[in-house]
């Protein structure tokens, strides 16, 4: 980039990678194709070559315009897309709409690889209706699309299930390959994940954030069955401790051990409000005793049986900000 490009991007060396970041550019929905075009025009005013690396298009919706940009940086070092940020602030009358761009170098020659090409909407909800319509035709129709919804589940002044009957979200959805949600920001967890078990049984697969934080949590638990008897049929009773945000994570562990072993599981809520994971596990079947609870950075397993004590065993727990569970959710796709 010369003259006026360089004076809005800004070059940091990240991961052994020189990025270029294009600033957004202001533009109209009418103008965002050409806005587009512009980017890359601007890459390449120095003569380099530029070529797209993106490998699908990711289409985010959220009331935290920060969050999806976070959650962009993070998942374009995974998955480079063509990323629409679709933030939704009522305080709007009308949409405001940018553009922007980060590209690679390539060595030492010009050539510059668009590693993400960001279409940033901020919109009041009532033109939410116009959203479709304007992503339809700026998706790159060769590559996977997937749809992250972060937090519209219970919107202001509706109801915690009211969302599956949104229009405009069924079409992004008729649009997209692959929907993925975050049930940590659930305001209702008990309805809202029973709407999504119905949702799953028609229109594309979606994946829960949730879940996959789990996977330790999975894991430790079938660690601990490896130390002692076990045999199907066996009554098994449970308890799942959690805070506000692990509420979700919560329903759904107990739902995969109700699932699993046929266990009676009981929710207690801790009080707390800092993990969006639960805090801890307890089953009791037999004379045996499994306990898996959150420890500093890991888990701790604790196994008891009628004839031994087992000296706890540190497991490591998932520390992935949202920026990589989307990355690992879309590697699952």
């Amino acid at each position: 980039m010369t003259g006026a490009s360089r004076t809005d991007a800004n070059r940091t060396a990240a991961d052994s990678l020189d990025l270029i970041r294009v600033a957004p550019r202001p533009t109209t929905p009418a103008d965002l194709p050409d806005a587009l075009r512009g980017l890359w025009s601007a890459a390449g005013d120095d003569g380099g070559d530029v070529t797209r690396a993106v490998t699908m298009n990711f289409v985010a919706l959220a009331r935290d315009g920060e969050m999806l940009t976070e959650v962009a940086e993070r998942l374009m070092r995974r998955s480079p897309a063509r990323a629409f940020l679709l933030t939704i602030d009522d305080s709007l009358d009308e949409p405001v709409t940018a553009v922007a761009a980060v590209l690679r170098c390539s060595g030492v020659s010009k050539c510059r690889d668009v590693l993400i090409e960001e279409i940033r909407i901020r919109l009041p909800q009532s033109w939410f209706s116009h959203v479709p319509g304007l992503v339809r035709p700026l998706l790159i129709h060769d590559l996977p699309t997937h749809l992250y919804v972060a937090d519209l589940f219970g919107i202001d002044g509706a109801g915690p299930g009211d969302w599956t009957d949104s229009r405009e979200l069924a079409a992004l959805r008729a649009l997209s390959d692959h929907c993925i949600i975050d049930s940590r920001r659930f305001r209702v967890p008990g309805v809202q994940l029973a709407a999504i078990a119905e949702l799953r049984a028609n229109g594309p697969p979606i994946t829960d954030l949730s879940t996959l934080r789990l996977r330790p949590w999975r894991r430790a638990l079938a660690e601990g069955f490896e130390r002692v008897e076990w045999r199907p049929g066996t009554a098994v009773r449970g308890i799942v401790r959690h805070g506000e945000s692990g509420t979700a994570a919560a329903i759904l562990l107990a739902q995969w051990l109700e699932a699993k072993l046929a266990a009676r599981i009981q929710l207690e809520a801790s009080g707390q409000d800092d993990e969006p994971c639960p805090e801890s596990v307890s089953l009791r079947f037999c004379d045996c005793e499994i306990v898996v609870s959150a420890g500093a950075g890991c888990l701790m397993l604790h196994v008891t049986v009628h004839d031994r004590c087992y000296l706890p065993t540190r497991l490591p727990r998932s520390s992935s900000g949202d920026g990589d569970l989307l990355a690992a959710a879309i590697d699952l796709a």
